[in-house]
């Protein structure tokens, strides 16, 4: 059956791949954007997550683009080797600190309120985008580790809110893949965790898409898990 998909976040690399498996499989998308839109389509809707007023009129619009949603899928945030990521202690900044609660946890927080409110009573799935530094103890930006590790909780939580609406919230920890944030990440950094993986490989972006697809679209039962797409790091 066709799923109706909000991907907020989805410009990046690994929401190019997503949006494209998804429709091969005859699944209708919408995708936000913050400062580009390389490939925008008509489902593309420009979005700040820092917003929320903007978060919750762009999930009106999505359901509006697609006659109703059946799931969301968080992918936007702030990577550990970008600009202003600050790998060294003492760089963090309150600032700093804030920008990533603001985008990789609190926007999930309001997109995903956002998406319950639209998703007209008819359930769905949560899928929201973690990673290996905040689900294992890795070498990582403290202030990324900290916001990818408290939305695996707030996941948990939020499962208990939203289950009498049928609704599954989930986290998904990508480990080292061969494109998108990963692909900026130090050698050392990178060999390093490839010397503690069970395959001894990066994963792919379709790879991960595949399982990113799967919890949006398939998934019927499983809720409040935090799983780890790493190879067995």
């Amino acid at each position: 059956m066709s799923k109706r998909v909000w991907i907020v976040g989805g410009s990046g690399a690994l929401g190019a791949v997503l949006r494209g498996l998804l429709r091969e499989r005859g699944h209708a998308v919408c995708w936000t954007y913050r400062t580009r839109a390389e490939g925008a389509d008509e489902g593309a809707i420009a979005l700040d997550v820092r917003d929320v007023p903007a978060v919750e009129a762009a999930a009106k619009t999505a359901r509006d683009k697609l006659g109703g949603l059946d799931a969301m899928v968080y992918l936007a945030a702030i990577g550990t080797t970008q600009p202003g990521s600050f790998l060294s202690l003492d760089d963090v900044t309150p600032e700093a600190w804030d920008e990533f609660s603001a985008i990789n946890l609190r926007g999930a927080f309001f997109a995903t309120r956002a998406f319950s409110r639209v998703c007209d009573g008819a359930g769905g799935n949560v899928v929201l985008a973690g990673s290996i530094d905040g689900h294992k103890p890795v070498p990582a930006s403290v202030p990324y580790a900290a916001t990818k590790g408290a939305l695996e909780a707030m996941v948990r939580s939020l499962s208990k809110e939203f289950g009498p609406k049928n609704i599954r919230v989930n986290a998904l920890a990508p480990g080292v893949l061969d494109g998108g944030l990963s692909a900026v990440l130090p050698k050392r950094l990178v060999d390093d965790y490839l010397s503690h993986d069970a395959l001894s490989r990066r994963g792919t972006l379709r790879e991960a898409a595949e399982v990113f697809a799967y919890f949006a679209v398939e998934n019927s039962y499983v809720t409040g898990r935090s799983v780890a797409v790493d190879g067995g790091l």
